[in-house]
């Protein structure tokens, strides 16, 4: 994939990530909602023996910073759940997890 490419997937990503902005408008609950995004690719384009490169699109939708950290401490929880490498038995798919938070 060139870079072209990639900036015109990258820009579909977007308009998709601001149509869920938009529903969560509609809804009225911006006040309510989080959200975080991360999306990363590969763009070593060469053969050289150089360190790898990639670009990015982020974007979260928070009120505080507590929120943000929240959402980055439980992507962090389901990632080592969905692992094995997690010492807690409580997935994050059950409401105990939840209540207990």
């Amino acid at each position: 994939m060139d870079r072209k490419e990639r900036i015109e997937m990258f820009l579909l990503i977007r308009k998709k990530m601001e149509e869920i902005a938009e529903i969560v408008k509609e809804h009225k609950i911006g006040h309510e909602f989080m959200a975080t995004y991360c999306f990363g690719l590969s763009c070593d384009e060469s053969e050289e023996d150089t360190p790898q490169s990639y670009e990015f699109l982020a974007g979260y939708s928070v009120d505080e910073r507590d929120e943000l950290d929240l959402m980055f401490n439980v992507m962090s929880h389901s990632y080592e759940s969905e692992h094995g490498d997690d010492d807690d038995d409580e997935p994050t798919n059950t409401i105990e997890y939840w209540l207990n938070k």
